[in-house]
């Protein structure tokens, strides 16, 4: 066990192997020795975010992209509802100026 690493202990159950304790034990001991080394609190959350980013960059950019054409269909909902709505704002006031145009 390296010098940064935390002891986990021996696992007996799976209990104890999902308990808090073990699980952030072994996340620790699962961060490269660059990450859990680091000598201030700023190095090391600059390292633990260099380390996320090349573990994660396809999947951050995936969810991205997702977070993006979602919106742009709520966009494109929002218009098309919004055009309807106005198209039918339209068709009424087109519809009681014949009747009123017809009624005089």
């Amino acid at each position: 066990m390296s010098v940064c690493q935390l002891a986990t202990g021996l696992l007996a159950m799976q209990t104890i192997d999902r308990s808090f304790r073990v699980t952030v034990a072994q996340a620790w001991n699962s961060l490269p020795t660059n990450v859990t080394a680091s000598t201030s609190l700023p190095s090391f959350k600059r390292q633990l975010k260099t380390f996320f980013y090349q573990i994660f960059p396809i999947t951050l950019n995936c969810i991205l992209v997702f977070v993006y054409r979602v919106l742009e269909a709520y966009a494109t909902l929002i218009s098309t509802f919004y055009y309807y709505y106005k198209q039918t704002i339209l068709q009424q006031q087109y519809r009681a100026m014949i009747s009123d145009d017809l009624g005089t």
